[in-house]
């Protein structure tokens, strides 16, 4: 199959330039090659070879521009590192102190929130949670209970939907940690998350709240 024609408009030959060889218009489009534009048929070694070395051209301007590329963008990270580290530090110097100004300001408010110029104090309630640690001893303790035909454990995917759920409440209820029996549980206990947020680079997950 032939290569489709590659016709130039008389209105385009004024704002056409020739970039490695090529013929480009001025929206960035190649239209046609500035040499061999009329060529059939290759006719001899020279004209392949010249051919050839057009190719090669642009092939080593590619990877030199690749080079260059991954050069800038390993800079741009040794100095994004070197922002995470004082970010980092400074999160951790003045978090503290943010958070107990706002949990002071905030204390008498239904607010949860503190807007200020440069950014946003906000807390957030968390529910807290559990996590099995060791399946195994989990599925045999609740096996082992007086009421284990209530939990009706089967599988080992049964236990969180069982020792969960009978266990965890409680200890939240009682706010203390569960016995050493029961150290296979690892629980996280309900509180509040607080986030300084300025809204420039912020996770998500903490929105201004607007009740008085």
């Amino acid at each position: 199959m032939s290569e489709p024609e590659i016709v130039v408009r008389a209105d385009d030959e004024m704002d056409l330039e020739v970039i490695d060889g090529c013929l480009v218009n001025a929206g960035g489009e190649v239209v046609g090659v500035a040499e061999f534009s009329d060529v059939d048929e290759v006719v001899n070694e020279e004209m392949a070879d010249a051919m050839l070395a057009k190719i090669a051209a642009v092939e080593g301007q590619l990877v030199a521009l690749r080079v260059q590329r991954d050069a800038i963008l390993a800079n741009v990270a040794a100095r994004e590192k070197g922002h995470m580290n004082r970010l980092g530090f400074l999160r951790m110097r003045y978090g503290p102190l943010l958070e107990a100004y706002a949990a002071r300001r905030l204390k008498h408010s239904k607010r949860r929130s503190l807007q200020l110029t440069n950014g946003l104090l906000a807390f957030r309630k968390t529910p807290g949670g559990a996590k099995i640690t060791d399946m195994e001893r989990a599925v045999a303790f609740v096996k082992s209970l007086e009421r284990a035909d209530r939990v009706r454990v089967t599988t080992k995917e049964d236990v969180p939907a069982g020792i969960v759920r009978e266990f965890v409440d409680y200890f939240r209820e009682h706010n203390q940690a569960p016995p050493s029996e029961l150290d296979f549980l690892e629980i996280t206990p309900p509180g509040d998350k607080f986030a300084a947020k300025t809204g420039i680079l912020d996770e998500p997950g903490i929105a201004p709240t607007t009740e008085a």
